[in-house]
């Protein structure tokens, strides 16, 4: 792409480094049209806006980007509290789970639980568990509804549209027995509303972060 269309996004990954960039944030603020953000930069302002805050720099988004921060906190608050109940629900039937993506991640490599948006709860369960188990489980009593069904998993939408993903397989390109015996074998532990979780080790994270990405 055009160097003018790569300015605005190059200069907010340098305002996120481990040193607030305060003349890359004006230059990219300057140069952004916040009604036309896309999607993956508004999911880095919950990040921004504490960086902001922390530095008490005052930025004419600020308010912006502290709604971003707050809603953030507040849906990813109710989607593991919501998704960790999931994974009691799959355990007390003799169903291990690894939790995957934005609660692992969150819980263990971000202060701020808002500073990280989480768009869906994703578990991975061994894979000899029969899928119409997890779906009679879930579905019992009509608090979720099985939407969609891929090669790798099966997605779940409660009664307030929140989405949970029940993987059989990382990744749709492993989708073959045996692809995930040593994602189990490397499993380590986290902590997470007081908790211990199994989720993948942080090498297995970054396999999946740039492969997803």
């Amino acid at each position: 792409p055009p160097r003018s269309t790569l300015f605005p996004y190059t200069t907010l990954f340098r305002s996120l480094l481990a040193r607030l960039d305060a003349a890359a944030l004006m230059a990219w603020g300057d140069a952004a049209d916040l009604r036309a953000l896309d999607q993956g930069s508004l999911r880095l302002l919950p990040s921004l806006y504490l960086r902001l805050k922390a530095a008490g720099i005052d930025h004419p988004w600020r308010p912006f980007m502290e709604g971003l921060h707050r809603r953030s906190l507040y849906r990813n608050r109710i989607l593991v509290h919501r998704g960790l109940a999931v994974v009691t629900t799959l355990a007390r039937e003799g169903i291990s789970c690894l939790l995957l993506k934005g609660a692992a991640l969150g819980a263990r490599y971000y202060a701020d639980l808002g500073e990280r948006p989480m768009g869906d709860f994703d578990i991975l369960v061994p894979l000899a568990t029969p899928p119409a188990k997890v779906q009679a489980l879930l579905t019992a009593g009509g608090s979720m509804r099985l939407r969609e069904r891929a090669l790798h998993a099966h997605t779940y939408l409660d009664g307030d549209s929140f989405e949970y993903d029940i993987h059989w397989h990382l990744l749709p390109e492993l989708a073959y027995a045996g692809s995930s015996r040593r994602l189990w074998e490397r499993a380590e532990s986290v902590r997470l509303n007081g908790e211990s979780w199994l989720t993948l080790c942080p090498e297995d994270h970054v396999f999946r972060l740039l492969a997803h990405g």
